[in-house]
């Protein structure tokens, strides 16, 4: 059992790092289609990301719903290969939002790793991928990007480009599930504050 968590922790760690590198590659995409990052952001900019945001589902409901998707994300694996038991691992973080939401009170919060012990075998991920990318059309994340396919070693991002929300899976001996809730604003922010009444 002890020997099994090991291998499980390092192949989740492998995995992670993969996410990583894909995200610094796509970071840097953006700052090349994005010009001078280091210029701040206007109150013009802010006031019209300010107004984006509004018009979105707050943040706790934005989470509950990409949740919601990693989880039926995990039982069509489990559909397709009897038997996968998951957990959640690691721990929820909320952060601020890139530009130009960066001066707002928007949020975006990386959600726990759903995680299986079982791999999805080479013959099946084409499906599951495939079955994937329709749940995590649900959140608009509807823009797949290919980061690993290669025999026992896959990795998919699917993305909302509207508001930043990704669902990613991965799968080396492990199957990986993890999920960004995109810039929203928290409910307590999305309603005006009470004025008293005399």
């Amino acid at each position: 059992m002890k020997l099994s968590f090991e291998r499980t922790t390092i192949v989740v760690g492998a995995i992670a790092l993969a996410l990583v590198v894909g995200a610094v590659l796509v970071i840097g995409r953006q700052l090349m289609t994005e010009g001078d990052s280091s210029k701040p952001t206007s109150d013009k900019e802010t006031a019209a990301a300010t107004q984006r945001l509004l018009g979105r589902p707050s943040l706790e409901d934005a989470e509950a719903q990409l949740r919601s998707a990693v989880e039926q994300i995990a039982a069509a694996g489990t559909d397709l290969i009897p038997g996968m038991q998951w957990s959640w691992n690691r721990e929820r973080t909320p952060s601020g939002c890139d530009k130009p939401y960066d001066r707002t009170d928007g949020r975006i919060v990386y959600l726990q790793e759903y995680v299986s012990n079982t791999p999805v075998p080479d013959n099946v991920w084409q499906a599951f991928a495939e079955r994937a990318h329709a749940i995590a059309a649900q959140v608009g994340a509807t823009t797949p990007e290919t980061m690993q396919n290669a025999p026992g070693n896959h990795d998919v991002w699917f993305f909302n480009p509207e508001d930043g929300t990704t669902i990613k899976i991965g799968s080396q001996v492990a199957t990986v599930i993890s999920g960004t809730v995109g810039c929203h604003l928290p409910a307590s922010r999305l309603t005006p504050p009470t004025r008293p009444t005399s």
